[in-house]
This record gives structure tokens, C-alpha cells and sequence, in this order.
């Protein structure tokens, strides 16, 4: 349960696609001895936060991905740890609270830079998720961080260009660090929403209630279970003979409509024949359809008691089987479903806490400074004149990876932050389909005293009415205009663009 749980709160998807890199050292390598340039170095602490959560899923064998999350949503190439430590409920609190504390010290360390710019070629740098050491077939930083950071639709354009078989060198100048920062500002801020409706208690209320169902009270069998199992004894030859008649009789069902469909084609033929013998070759004809018309009609009634003995006895037999106990659940298997419901009860069941306040203005904070570095960094980028190995261009330079930027999208995408930060101010509202016309809610009222999100009333609206404001609602008019100008690609570039 708890396995699938963090499974499906926490991250993307990718498959491995290429072959390892030799002998690059790893991340805690490089970090034990680390660069003197201190923008070089807190990138390196930002990877190896990202590896150090990888890790901490490996050694509890949390599978492939993390799934939705709001994190860096990675999978972890070879699979799962065949010997992993016990998942509690808190275990993904505990990862998440690492990160948060590593990305802290990233940012610490960021903070301290001049910055100088750096040259990091891709293809050296990769995360040893499995922690053996050497690096492992999808492993490599291109294949792990690639759609996190671009989408889904950028790592076909990777493979397409090769750029996951040979990744570029990219140059990470003075732009790029508030690039760097405001996307751990944004990962932080995720992550201290998901913290402010820890999921934790719900896990291990239903973990208690779920061991508690190992021992309630057991009643005597009801049923006649030796005269269930005699009755099937006798049912299922039956059923199986049944079954072989409907098939046979089916086949003479077919095998008579054909006759008869090739006799009306040939009746066709002479009819439109100019034949001296037309009219005795027609009634020879018509005869012969009339004597398979009526061979067509017993085959059907023949097929239709068989099938309908077939069906009964099927619908006995397995009427029967759901009073036996090793096949009262035939077709339904909850294994299958148990851990989908559970996600969706334990998710819905934690976002009807009470959230914590501390978490809620946090992340705000963090998303205030992920604007504040975001409108930095495209400021500067706007100034550079270079044009070498660049992460993310302006209109007069061109990108290290496969991806025009236009002044367009750039422009653009300043409109939908200063949209994100007017909802954050409240000048902005968030709009909810079932309220009045010209209302909306503010995100400022919830940031300042946040409630349960119990899903009927917050469907339904009821519940948020404290946060209700007459005013401006956003509009998708200008994401849709990002959408055009990314060839569709809006969520890829948001995530590159940060």
C-alpha cells in the first residue's frame, strides 16, 4: 500500500536509452573534493540532492518512479531494490524533508557566488541511483533529469538528435545561476505544499485499521459448501458439452447463411443473363433457396437452445462458485485494485486536514523567489552577446540543446509568471466553475488562513466560500498562447523555463 502510495504522489517517468559513460566520477566524488568556483559547486549539491532522494527510494524499493509528487519525478533504471528497508508511513516525509534540508545547503551555497561561469559537459555527469558505484545503463544526468526538466515531448527530440547518445557541453554563466536558484525555489515550494498535507497520519491510521482486520470476529460457513462443490461436480461437464454444441452449431449457423448468400448472388447472375433456359434455371433456384432458408432457420434454433443452455449453465456455475470461498472473488482481483483505492482514499483523506499554515506560507515564499530569480535570469540572458553552449538563449543566440527560443515565448511566459504572482497577491483570482458570474477565489485570503480541501464542498464550492472576492478571474488565454508558440510543447518549455 504504502509502496504504490508514494509511487503515485511523488514524480515523472523516463525509460533508459542509452549506454553507460566510462569512468566519470560520481557526484559524491566530485563533491569530496569540490570546485573552487562555488556556482559549480552548488550545482553539483543540487544533483546530488536529487541523487541522494533516488538513493533513499532505492533502499526502501520504491519501483520506477515516484510518480505525481511535486518533485523531480525521475524513474530508477535496473528497477526496484530486490532487498529493500520496510516503507512506513513517514517514509516519504522523511525523503522529502532530506531534500528540502539538501536543497537548502544547495542554495546556501549558491547564494555565496559570484558567479563565475562553468563548462559542464553532460556526458559526465551522471546519479548513482542503485548506489553500487559505477554507472548503470540510464543513469546518465541527460536520461534522468531530461524530461523533468524539458517533458516527455523534448526527450523524443533528444533521441531524434542524439543529444541522449552524446550530450552537449553546456556553458553555465552568470543567467543560468538564477536560473539554478529559482528551480530550487519551485522544487521547495512543491514540496512544502505536499508537507503542509502530510499524507503520514492517513497512512498509518489506515495501516492500524488494516491490521486490525486480522482479527474481527469470524461467523460459521452459511452455505452447504460439500453439496456446492458435488452440484459443480455434475455442472461443469455439463457445461463444457454445452459449450462444444453452441460452437458446433454456430459453425453450421455460418455454414448455412453462406449457402444461402451464395445462392442469392447466383440467382442475381441469371437474372440479369440473357439465357434461353432463364426462367427454369430461376425456379430450379428458387426451390433450392427456399429448401435453405428453411435449413438456415432450424440451424439458427438449433444455435439459439444451445447457446441459451450454455449461458444458463454458466450463470449457475458461477452463482454457485461465489458461494465457495476459494472463488467467492473469481474476477476480481483486489490486489489489483486495493492500492489504486487506497492511493486515492489517502490522498483525499489528506487533503481534508487541517493544513499547516508554517508549510503553506513557506511554499509561497519559495514561488516568490522562483519569480523574483525567474524575471533575474531573463533579464540577464536578454544582455549576454556570447553565444557559447548556451542552456536556455536569447533571440540572438542559439541553445546547446535541440530548442529555438523566440522573443515571443519569452515575453510570453513573463506575462504567466506576473499572472502567478498576481494570483500569490490576490489582485488575481483563481476561477471556480460553479460560482456566481464576476467571482472568484483569492489565493492570498487561503494563503493567509488555509482550510481542508474536502472534495465535495471543494467541488462543489461551498467550502471555499471564505475565500470568495468579487474581481478579475485568470483567463488560459495567454498559456494557450505559449502552447502555440511552443508547437504544443507549453508544459516541456514551463518545466525548461521554470
Amino acid at each position: 500500500m504504502f509502496n504504490f502510495f508514494i509511487r503515485t504522489v511523488t514524480a515523472l517517468a523516463l525509460t533508459g536509452l542509452a549506454a553507460p559513460a566510462l569512468a566519470a566520477p560520481s557526484l559524491q566524488e566530485r563533491l569530496a573534493n569540490p570546485p573552487a568556483n562555488a556556482f559549480e559547486h552548488g550545482t553539483l549539491q543540487v544533483l546530488r540532492a536529487v541523487e541522494t532522494s533516488l538513493q533513499s527510494r532505492y533502499e526502501y524499493g520504491l519501483g520506477d518512479s515516484f510518480s505525481r509528487t511535486p518533485v523531480i519525478r525521475l524513474p530508477l533504471p535496473g528497477g526496484p531494490n530486490p532487498s529493500p528497508k520496510q516503507v512506513a508511513p513517514d517514509t516519504l516525509s522523511h525523503i522529502i524533508d532530506t531534500l528540502l534540508r539538501d536543497l537548502n545547503a544547495a542554495r546556501a551555497t549558491l547564494a555565496t557566488a559570484s558567479p563565475e561561469p562553468f563548462n559542464m559537459p553532460l556526458a559526465d555527469i551522471w546519479l548513482d541511483s542503485n548506489m553500487n558505484g559505477t554507472q548503470d545503463r540510464g543513469e546518465s544526468v541527460v536520461e534522468l533529469l531530461g524530461e523533468s526538466l524539458m517533458g516527455r515531448r523534448a526527450m523524443r527530440v533528444f533521441s531524434s538528435d542524439n543529444v541522449v547518445f552524446n550530450p552537449p557541453t553546456i556553458r553555465f554563466d552568470e543567467a543560468d545561476h538564477a536560473w539554478l536558484t529559482a528551480y530550487t525555489h519551485m522544487i521547495s515550494g512543491a514540496l512544502n505544499t505536499y508537507r503542509a498535507y502530510d499524507p503520514a497520519p492517513v497512512m498509518a491510521d489506515l495501516a492500524e485499521a488494516r491490521a486490525a482486520l486480522q482479527n474481527v470476529p469470524e461467523l460459521p460457513e452459511y452455505y452447504d459448501l460439500d453439496a456446492i462443490r458435488a452440484k459443480l461436480e455434475t455442472l461443469r461437464p455439463q457445461y463444457k458439452e454445452a459449450q462444444d454444441k453452441a460452437a458446433e452449431t454456430s459453425s453450421e449457423q455460418r455454414a448455412a447463411f453462406d449457402a444461402l448468400n451464395q445462392l442469392r448472388e447466383d440467382i442475381k447472375k441469371v437474372e440479369a443473363s440473357d439465357a434461353a433456359d432463364k426462367d427454369a434455371r430461376l425456379l430450379m433456384l428458387t426451390k433450392e433457396q427456399s429448401l435453405l432458408e428453411k435449413t438456415r432457420d432450424i440451424a439458427l434454433e438449433k444455435f439459439r437452445v444451445a447457446n441459451t443452455l450454455q449461458n444458463t449453465l454458466r450463470a449457475e456455475i458461477r452463482s454457485l462458485e461465489q458461494q465457495l470461498p476459494e472463488t467467492r472473488r473469481r474476477g476480481f482481483d483486489p490486489g489489483e485494485f486495493s492500492t489504486q483505492i487506497d492511493t486515492v482514499y489517502i490522498l483525499l483523506t489528506a487533503l481534508a486536514q487541517q493544513p499547516d499554515p508554517a508549510r503553506i506560507k513557506t511554499a509561497v515564499a519559495h514561488w516568490r523567489h522562483m519569480i523574483a530569480q525567474n524575471r533575474i535570469f531573463w533579464a540577464q540572458v536578454e544582455e549576454e552577446t556570447d553565444n557559447e553552449n548556451e542552456w536556455i538563449p536569447n533571440s540572438r543566440q542559439t541553445s546547446a540543446l535541440p530548442f529555438e527560443v523566440t522573443p515571443d515565448m519569452v515575453e510570453t511566459w513573463q506575462t504567466i509568471l506576473a499572472e502567478g504572482e498576481a494570483l500569490l497577491d490576490g489582485t488575481l483570482l483563481v476561477p471556480h466553475p460553479l460560482l456566481p458570474e464576476g467571482h472568484g477565489l483569492s489565493l492570498k485570503l487561503f494563503i493567509e488562513d488555509p482550510s481542508p480541501l474536502e472534495l465535495v464542498g471543494t467541488v462543489h464550492g461551498r467550502s471555499l466560500y471564505r475565500y470568495v472576492v468579487k474581481g478579475p478571474t485568470m483567463s488560459g488565454i495567454n498559456w494557450s498562447r505559449f502552447a502555440r508558440l511552443t508547437g504544443g510543447n507549453a508544459g516541456g518549455f514551463a518545466l525548461w523555463f521554470n
